[in-house]
């Protein structure tokens, strides 16, 4: 039984530190992906944090498209080498965007195929809370000039656009944002538990 504590600890410990550096490396593919001011101070620490890592993958692998597919490739890499040392480690079951992943029961092919899958979950999870923390900042710090603020308008944009065409204010309240936040969280629905149900 102590073993077992001692594995979640671990599982528990990987797992955030991996997921947080994972999520700075898909800010900065989606800060490419939408253009992003470079010289915004969070551009900045994305692409210092995330450098030392992709430098060796661009040599290899250029982007197509104008789609950074080396990043998206280290996101990947990173998630599913900490599948695999769950996998090693003897844990059992995994979790998954709340659901539980059997992990001793698959074949290294199937988790790097839930490793793809994890990556479409982080940036999903992005939007989201890119949408929340521009609502909080709205009401707390409403200074369109901070660098906070240029980076999340930037990413929220785009979702946020075809939302607000389809509702003005009411009462000057923009509530675009709820549904934005309900649409996500449907499609996420909608689309993780089959990918994962898939195998």
């Amino acid at each position: 039984m102590q073993g077992q504590y001692g594995t979640n600890a671990i599982e528990f410990l990987v797992s955030t530190i991996v997921n947080l550096y994972v999520m700075v490396v898909l800010l900065r593919f989606l800060m490419q992906m939408f253009r992003v001011d470079f010289y915004n101070p969070i551009s900045q620490f994305a692409v210092k944090v995330t450098t030392p890592l992709l430098k060796p993958i661009r040599r290899v692998i250029p982007g197509v498209a104008g789609i950074d597919v080396s990043t998206l490739l280290l996101a990947w890499l990173l998630l599913a080498a900490k599948m695999l040392l769950f996998k090693g480690i003897n844990l059992e079951v995994m979790r998954l965007d709340g659901m539980g992943v059997y992990l001793q029961n698959m074949g290294v092919g199937v988790l790097l195929y839930f490793a793809v899958v994890d990556v479409l979950i982080q940036i999903i999870d992005i939007f989201f809370f890119v949408i929340i923390v521009q609502v909080i900042l709205s009401w707390v710090n409403p200074n369109p000039h901070s660098p906070m603020h240029a980076l999340l308008h930037s990413l929220s944009y785009p979702i946020l656009k075809p939302f607000k065409k389809l509702l003005p204010p009411i009462a000057g309240v923009d509530i675009t944002p709820l549904f934005a936040l309900l649409s996500i969280q449907v499609l996420k629905m909608l689309i993780i538990p089959p990918l994962l149900g898939m195998v």
